[in-house]
């Protein structure tokens, strides 16, 4: 194997591991983002429901963020997307249900 098949090597490894590392850095961040919606929402009905104050507030996204990490640590990004989707779906049945609710 000369040099310059050596270098070439290196450098495609180099760029796999990069792409793998950006990908994986893209879904943690994606994890993250969801578990701090989940969080606020849990929070938002919390403080709504037991009228705690804002450090307790942050607690709960805090709490709820962390849970949703370590639960979601084995899902890949289609796990995520689908996660996702059943929350969006969740949210559009309550606000229906809101919306037309009598009273």
């Amino acid at each position: 194997m000369s040099v310059l098949e050596q270098i070439n090597h290196k450098a495609s490894q180099f760029g796999t591991s990069t792409k793998l590392g950006v990908q994986s850095l893209f879904l943690m961040l994606c994890k993250i983002i969801s578990g701090l919606i989940l969080g606020l929402t849990f929070g938002l009905i919390g403080q709504q429901v037991f009228m705690y104050g804002s450090l307790l507030f942050g607690f709960v996204i805090l709490t709820v963020t962390g849970a949703f990490y370590k639960i979601s640590k084995s899902w890949g990004s289609i796990g995520l997307l689908i996660f996702d989707l059943l929350c969006v779906l969740a949210a559009l049945l309550i606000r229906m249900y809101v919306v037309v609710a009598p009273g």
